[in-house]
């Protein structure tokens, strides 16, 4: 069990921000959790059975002399420039008694640890060492001016593999801190300075070597010189990057509120401060389950922090597309920066936590075949997820509406503010947001008004029984006039007739369109058209008729004398006639000599010269 120092805790939980030391808690209780768990491949290893042959070990693994030889050779090479050949080094390692969390990262200092071990206290030779795969594991006293330091073990385990004793493995570092003095032997380098805190450990005078609360002086001084270092990276990160980012919020002309950038500020001096710490811990040349125990942390942070970062950088460079958006005509691309959003947070997400378990040492294919199994379950709950996903894919490629159109879907009627991959959401006139499953929009019908190119005007306009026809005729001319000289009304289909006789009124249909891009300026316009409309009645005496009724009441008294006019025929003969004669007036005075049909009303094509009126 893990027994930290009270000068190392006092550090790390008052030197540091409330948002590191919450973040550290979470990360310890955690690391301690997966440090008293078993080993997952051990857990997963499936139980071995009779029928079952064992597994070969790998060809330098076969005998003790064998290991003894890749151990060396892999360990030369590493020295000479070939880091990839560590791993051969560390494989012939057994790392049992080392914490899961800190075998990546501890296992080479053990390697270079084994090695100044053997060169300061015995010249190999391979003869010593049986190369039989049966027998009984080697053993050989390590021992120096009749100094014993501790018993070399290479002996084989469950899988048939030779490899150095899991316990004397584990000692490795007290024997190397116990013959610290020792020289090496002649023709011997050690590991010359590979592992940073075997060098500065031994560059330490004695004094600061003895031990303290588990930890040596130096180890403790060097901790607290790391977090300071830590904090002081984590400002100087967070200054530059607030000066980065206003700089090219200016350049860029992009406007973002302080909230979002602090966002991206905070998690991205976090993630320096806990990788210099990652960094600076390969220094201090500490026990293996102390070093497990603070690396897992400060990796934890330093992941956590990353795909933080990333998560809150991803908003950032979406209201930067926002803004270009913003200076487009089209508003295909407002509709799809939601998407493009949600699209890379999802990612950011699954990779960081992939990210994440990799840096605790969690097994990522086992967890990848986990869901794999579970892969038909996941689909059936996922039945109607799926159904929307395509649903906006369909209204990515069909395009019924975009963001800001005027729509009804169904019995929902509003303006679309967003679409997503599981809905989209309208904001209806009564300012309520109306959440709907893409998937229904698949199979309903969209009305779309706001893709109108003309919104028309139709209306019925009364005037009183006593307004005189032919004033009749110069009002509607007059609207007509009015239609033709408005900038936004459509100058190639109108109408304005004399209609209809109703009950208490004589009625003149208005019928035109307007070219307005959206609602607002279409009630804009319709009011300075029927303000004018009105402005012209006063000029030309016309009163607007409303409901009314007239009673009539007989008198008895004598009738005054009504105007001459025709008396009425004898007969029906001539009633015939009469109307025939009135009639025939009439049309020879109105309508021309012969009484010849008007031709069919001919609007002309809109052009330049009549688009638009003064």
């Amino acid at each position: 069990m893990l027994r930290a120092g009270p000068s190392l805790l006092a550090s790390l939980f008052f030197s540091t921000p409330r948002a590191l030391r919450r973040g550290a808690v979470h990360a310890g209780l955690l690391s301690a959790v997966l440090l008293l768990a078993p080993s997952p491949a051990r857990a997963e290893e499936p139980a071995k059975t009779a029928e079952t042959p064992p597994a070969q070990p790998a060809a330098g693994l076969r005998t003790p002399r064998k290991t003894m030889e890749t151990f060396l050779n892999a360990v030369v090479a590493a020295k000479d420039g070939r880091a990839e050949r560590m791993a051969e080094a560390v494989e012939c390692l057994n790392l049992d008694r080392i914490d899961l969390l800190g075998r990546k990262d501890y296992g080479p200092k053990l390697a270079w640890m084994l090695l100044e071990v053997l060169d300061r206290t015995w010249k190999v030779d391979y003869e010593e060492i049986p190369d039989t795969a049966e027998g009984p594991a080697f053993r050989k006293e390590l021992a120096r001016d009749g100094r014993v330091f501790g018993e070399l073990v290479i002996e084989r385990d469950a899988g048939g593999a030779w490899r150095f004793g899991a316990e004397f493995v584990a000692g490795l570092p007290g024997m190397v801190k116990a013959m610290q003095d020792v020289r090496l032997l002649a023709g011997l380098t050690g590991s010359a300075g590979q592992d940073p805190g075997l060098w500065l450990r031994g560059r330490m005078p004695a004094t600061l070597r003895d031990v303290s609360f588990l930890l040596e002086h130096w180890q403790w001084i060097g901790l607290l010189i790391l977090i300071f270092l830590g904090i002081v990276f984590d400002r100087v990160v967070t200054f530059l990057l607030r000066l980065l980012l206003l700089r090219w919020m200016t350049r860029k002309q992009v406007s973002l509120e302080k909230g979002q950038v602090l966002r991206v500020e905070r998690p991205a001096g976090l993630m320096l401060m806990s990788l210099t710490w990652c960094f600076g811990l390969n220094f201090l040349f500490l026990p293996p389950q102390t070093f497990s125990f603070l690396n897992a942390v400060a990796s934890f942070l330093a992941a956590a922090s990353g795909v933080w970062a990333a998560y809150n950088l991803v908003d950032v460079g979406c209201v930067y597309l926002a803004t270009l958006a913003a200076r487009t005509a089209s508003k295909m691309d407002d509709l799809l920066i939601p998407l493009v959003r949600k699209t890379l947070k999802t990612f950011v997400v699954v990779v960081g936590i992939v990210f994440v378990a990799g840096n605790l040492g969690i097994n990522i294919t086992a967890l990848l075949a986990g869901l794999g199994l579970g892969g038909i379950a996941f689909a059936l709950a996922a039945k109607d997820t799926v159904e929307n996903l395509f649903g906006s894919i369909t209204v990515l490629l069909d395009r019924p509406f975009q963001i800001g159109d005027w729509v009804v879907i169904g019995e929902v009627e509003g303006t679309v503010e967003e679409v997503g991959f599981r809905s989209t959401r309208i904001r209806t006139f009564y300012n309520s947001l109306v959440t709907i499953p893409n998937s229904k929009l698949v199979n309903s019908s969209v009305d779309n008004y706001g893709a109108r190119v003309k919104r028309r005007i139709r209306a019925m306009i009364s005037v009183t029984y006593a307004t005189p026809p032919e004033t009749i005729l110069a009002f509607c001319e007059g609207i007509r006039e009015l239609i033709r000289r408005h900038p936004y009304t459509c100058k190639d289909a109108y109408h304005v007739y004399f209609n209809q006789f109703a009950a208490s009124s004589l009625d003149i249909l208005l019928y035109c369109f307007v070219r307005t891009p959206d609602w607002a300026t279409e009630l804009r316009e319709r009011e300075r058209l029927f303000v004018d409309i009105v402005r012209l009645a006063q000029k030309l005496g016309v009163d607007f008729a409303f409901p009314t009724q007239t009673l009539h009441i007989e008198s008895q008294a004598r009738p005054q004398e009504a105007p001459s006019r025709e008396q009425p025929p004898a007969d029906s003969a001539a009633a015939l006639m009469l109307g025939k004669k009135e009639a025939d007036a009439l049309a020879a005075r109105h309508l021309g000599p012969g009484g010849a049909p008007p031709p069919p009303v001919a609007f002309a094509p809109e052009t330049a010269d009549n688009k638009t009126g003064s």
